[in-house]
């Protein structure tokens, strides 16, 4: 069916929505072999963690609730599960009379979890679902998955998870009004900060717009951007369509993410849209969990499932440090890795990156220093001098992001609207000029060493967030 300009279907179709999760792609293999430093870098992560703490010490951090919309979760009372008991979090539990109007929820948070096609207080997998596991691999990768089970057991961490299984416990399917039933969920359950779908939806429901706005304030909603290997826009898949340029949301805080494999290509399974797609994140070979209905075990798994709770992880994170949804959009954005490649892949066009991304309160700076690479962050407010960029001049303090491509330019203005940094620009890639002058002097705020930076040894430049 051929799209309006808007995405939505022509006005002489009438369309029946139907509901379906992002099924794993687990026979997928990786095209590079693994790395410890794969899905991410956990040294350079706990390394930015405790330069953070310098600035935002542990007591200041901002309780963040990941809500799990999935096919639900078994192991509530925390038994046999690498999860710290305190990563479960409570909910709000839905009305005792069915079929009630979500508006009366009222009460303490005193459920485990919520089943959204049922409207019951349970987050029980369904023994009808094929996949009823995908979930607990999800919430895993959402709190760190295998590559952060130690860190959790030793950090104090102001991530947790709440589970709202998706499907039905008595066959398994997933309701159309899904996406609708969670954010009208949300709206009452106000601990909720973030929100991991990793389900689609091939029709537009009445009123989804307006809901994804009337939560934006205070809640990421993180989707997968699904499995099919297609544009997004070609055929409709909803909510990854509010994803990528904010316009696509209405107003909502919507992020959508690819998966890519360990050469930063995208995965071949994986959708993608320059327009709908945020960003790319490590889909396959993802440390994980699974089940065998008694006890959870260890579990590798792919597809872009896995890639979007890697960045709902971030997202909690930035949140914790009191970021605002607006921000915390914007950052994902700007703290890619960029690449040509990516151009007609994603709206950043780039691969997530865990460090860059946390190192929020800092100009970072990644250049190359006697052919190694060298990170510098910066606190100097007077990095305000005038670069040139493919002919032409900015402050370095209008601009988000510059990262070099291989004869390019990826540039990013800040949006001069400061309450809305998540309209910043999505310039087209120039190619860099001879005249082309990024040159200033860098003192880096852990260790008081100057260094020079330059287009010749610069990789990328993130400006701070806050």
């Amino acid at each position: 069916m051929a799209l309006a300009s808007d995405g939505s279907p022509p006005n002489n179709v009438t369309v029946s929505p139907a509901a379906s999760l992002v099924t794993p792609n687990n026979d997928y293999t990786c095209a590079v072999e693994s790395s410890s430093q794969w899905p991410f870098d956990k040294e350079a992560v706990l390394n930015q963690l405790a330069v953070n703490k310098t600035r935002y010490p542990d007591g200041q951090f901002v309780s963040q609730t990941i809500l799990v919309a999935d096919t639900g979760f078994d192991f509530v009372d925390g038994t046999g599960i690498q999860f710290p008991k305190t990563a479960l979090r409570k909910l709000v539990p839905f009305p005792a009379a069915a079929g009630s109007d979500p508006g009366a929820m009222t009460g303490p948070l005193s459920v485990d979890g919520i089943n959204l096609t049922a409207r019951r207080n349970s987050p029980q997998t369904s023994t009808a679902d094929t996949y009823r596991f995908h979930g607990v691999g999800v919430a895993g990768v959402a709190i760190g998955g295998r590559t952060f089970e130690a860190e959790r057991q030793l950090m104090s961490s102001p991530i947790g998870l709440g589970f709202a299984s998706v499907t039905s416990p008595s066959d398994g399917h997933i309701s159309p009004t899904v996406l609708s039933d969670a954010l009208s969920y949300i709206i009452k359950d106000r601990q909720i900060s973030v929100m991991n779908a990793s389900f689609t939806i091939n029709g537009r429901i009445p009123g989804v717009e307006q809901l994804i706005k009337d939560v934006a304030s205070r809640v990421v909603l993180v989707v997968a951007a699904g499995n099919a290997n297609n544009e997004l826009g070609s055929t409709e898949s909803w909510p990854a369509m509010f994803g990528g340029d904010p316009g696509n949301a209405a107003g909502g805080i919507v992020i959508t993410v690819a998966a890519h494999d360990r050469d930063g290509t995208k995965s071949p399974f994986s959708s993608w849209s320059a327009d709908r797609v945020d960003l790319l994140a490590p889909g396959c070979g993802i440390p994980s969990y699974s089940s065998n209905g008694t006890a959870v075990m260890d579990s590798d798994w792919a597809g872009t499932s896995f890639s979007a709770p890697l960045v709902s992880f971030v997202a909690a994170w930035l949140g914790a440090y009191n970021l605002n949804t607006r921000e915390i959009k914007a950052r994902m954005i700007s703290s890619v890795d960029a690449s040509d490649a990516l151009d007609d892949v994603s709206y950043s066009r780039g691969t997530l990156n865990i460090p860059r991304a946390l190192a929020f309160g800092f100009n970072r700076y990644d250049v190359i220093v006697g052919g190694k690479k060298k990170t510098i962050l910066s606190k100097d407010n007077k990095e305000n001098g005038i670069v040139k960029l493919c002919g032409k001049e900015f402050y370095l303090s209008s601009l988000s992001k510059v990262a070099k491509g291989t004869a390019t330019l990826h540039v990013w203005p800040k949006n001069p609207d400061k309450e809305h940094p998540e309209m910043m620009k999505r310039l087209p890639l120039c190619n860099r000029k001879t005249d082309d002058a990024f040159s200033l002097n860098v003192t880096d705020f852990r260790t008081g060493e100057i260094a020079e930076v330059s287009l010749d040894n610069l990789i990328d430049f993130t400006s701070a967030s806050r």
